[in-house]
């Protein structure tokens, strides 16, 4: 029996006992003209593929997977076929039908079958700038930070680079993850795991495997809210004390000089990131310092210092900082906020000398 009279025999037995409409029998009757579709793309008969080709592009969401399990077995003319019906859903403005088929063709991409891997990145390739537009959409919807790459780079929304930011609030998983790999290629810079983030650590940085030229990083809960700059024979410089960051607000500036947290010495940033994670949102604790200052004499000369910082969370740490940005554009003078002065760190008391008794020489002899 050839295909022909197969293709025949099966519509006349769905013609003379008609499945029900609704529910699930609806459902079991689709999944069937979907597979005798698939099964027609490898038709001898050109105007049969044709016919099924232009079938299965009006169905959308529910022949996203059976396409793409075809597509992994299937000869080259059928997965040619599949692959261009495929893409023709990205013509389709429902966000879950767009995102299982972004999926669907990520699969396909690491796939063993090399016809099928090469035909779905070219797919993704020809829609990259639609992906990405979703992908920011939906890692916003989901609680991520997506924010410019440098401190003063161009909105995420006009296509700079990116630094995104997940943290407790994170409304995904692992497997929402695949979101930040449907970004630009290029366009990710880094991705911050706060601590007590849903997704795993181990996921997270999977990331840095999968996407070129990006880094993972892991922050604690908390943040003081500067850049570092070039380490000192104690300690490191700050770079860039940010105006909304805690140590701003306690008047610590730029060009100062971090040498102590909560009473422990600082030798560089890495070491402060990993005590910085001790601690919870709302700490105050005391951070120790060093400034250039005029002495008496007009000297500059280097002044150890300490202030007691409060610390804020990333996420309002980057809503302040947004919220001042806005402030900005629209020109509204931001008026400044009185600073506390730091005060010296108490020199240490030296100690007295014994007093000499009975008139006795303390010079030993």
């Amino acid at each position: 029996m050839t295909f022909r009279d197969q293709l025949l025999l099966l519509t006349a037995f769905i013609l003379l006992f008609p499945l029900p409409l609704l529910g699930d029998d609806e459902s079991t009757q689709q999944s069937a003209m979907i597979q005798q579709d698939i099964a027609a793309l490898s038709s001898d008969n050109f105007a049969e593929r044709e016919a099924a080709t232009k079938r299965l592009k009006t169905l959308g969401r529910p022949a996203i997977a059976p396409l793409a399990k075809a597509a992994s077995n299937a000869e080259l003319e059928t997965t040619n076929r599949v692959l261009q019906v495929l893409a023709s859903f990205y013509d389709n403005n429902d966000d879950a039908t767009l995102d299982e088929l972004d999926a669907a063709l990520e699969e396909l991409v690491e796939s063993a079958e090399p016809s099928a891997a090469r035909r779905a990145a070219a797919a993704i390739a020809v829609h990259a700038d639609d992906r990405d537009r979703r992908a920011i959409k939906k890692l916003k919807e989901l609680k991520a930070m997506v924010l410019p790459a440098g401190i003063n780079g161009p909105n995420e929304d006009i296509g700079g680079p990116l630094q995104i930011w997940i943290d407790d609030q994170w409304q995904g998983g692992d497997k929402e993850l695949r979101q930040f790999r449907r970004l630009r290629p290029g366009r990710l810079q880094a991705v911050y795991r706060v601590q007590d983030c849903p997704a795993s650590l181990d996921a997270v940085r999977k990331l840095e495997q999968q996407i070129p030229n990006s880094s993972v990083q892991e922050r604690g809960a908390a943040c003081l809210g500067l850049q570092a700059g070039p380490p000192k024979a104690r300690g490191f410089e700050i770079q860039k004390a940010t105006p909304e960051g805690s140590i701003a607000a306690a008047g610590i500036r730029d060009r100062d000089v971090i040498i102590k947290y909560a009473g422990q010495v600082v030798d560089n940033f890495e070491q402060l990131v990993e005590m910085i994670k001790k601690n919870k949102v709302g700490d105050t604790v005391k951070v120790g310092f060093l400034r250039q200052m005029k002495n008496d004499d007009n000297i500059d000369e280097e002044v150890e210092l300490s202030a007691d910082v409060r610390l804020k969370s990333w996420r309002e740490f980057f809503q302040d900082k947004k919220r001042n940005e806005r402030k900005k554009a629209a020109g509204v003078t931001i008026p400044s906020k009185p600073i506390p002065t730091p005060f010296p760190t108490p020199k240490a008391k030296p100690t007295p000398k014994p007093t000499p008794k009975n008139n006795e020489s303390l010079d030993k002899k």
